[in-house]
Order: C-alpha cells, then structure tokens, then sequence
C-alpha cells in the first residue's frame, strides 16, 4: 500500500470507519517495522566500522579516504556480480 492509496481510502465513504483504521493500523505498522529493519542495518553496519577500527587503528581513515572509498565500491561491484551469477544458476 503507497501513501496515494492511503490518501483515497479516505475519501471513499462507502468504508466503514472501523474497516479504515485497521487498514491504517496495518499500514502503520508494516511502515514501523520497515523504519526498525532500516535502524538495525544501519546499526549493525556502524557497529562493525567501529569494531574493525578497534582492531586496526588506520581502519576509519582508510575506509573514510578516497582510495578506500573506491577500493569499497571495487569490492562492492565485484560481491554484486558474483552473487548474480550465483543466483542465476540457481
């Protein structure tokens, strides 16, 4: 459900109060656990920089320079080919 299907749910009248604030409810409720799934990544993502420069102290500087920027995007684009072909063959 998009925020344009919420918009004319409301200005159906043949819906029943009680029918649309479940379906609010409902929406509302998908939207939070999809902000929580976004906060846990990102979380976890920050946690384990901050554990990785705790076992190498040029780690943040290196992640955060320009040449491990585009080291990180070189990985990245590797990891994301490598696991298309994986899950084609699939």
């Amino acid at each position: 459900m998009t925020y344009k299907d919420l918009i004319k749910l409301f200005k159906i009248k043949k819906i029943s109060d009680t029918k649309q604030e479940k379906i609010v409810f409902n929406f509302a409720k998908s939207l939070f656990f999809f902000s929580i799934k976004i906060f846990l990544a990102l979380f976890s993502i920050i946690l384990i920089v901050l554990l990785l420069n705790l076992f190498s102290n040029s780690f943040l500087n290196f992640a955060v320079s320009i040449l491990g920027a585009i080291e990180i995007i070189i990985i990245f684009a590797i990891y994301h080919k490598l696991r298309k072909l994986i899950y084609e063959k699939l």
